[in-house]
């Protein structure tokens, strides 16, 4: 339980530094949204 808690805890790190840099990147917003129909 402990285990998952803290992996769930690293995707979200995981995710806010890729958030962060498509923030930072509007190119990246583009790709994205083109990948999800």
């Amino acid at each position: 339980m402990r285990t998952k808690i803290l992996f769930s805890l690293h995707s979200i790190t995981d995710f806010h530094r890729v958030f962060k840099k498509a923030y930072q990147n509007p190119l990246f917003w583009f790709s994205t949204l083109r990948l999800i129909p």
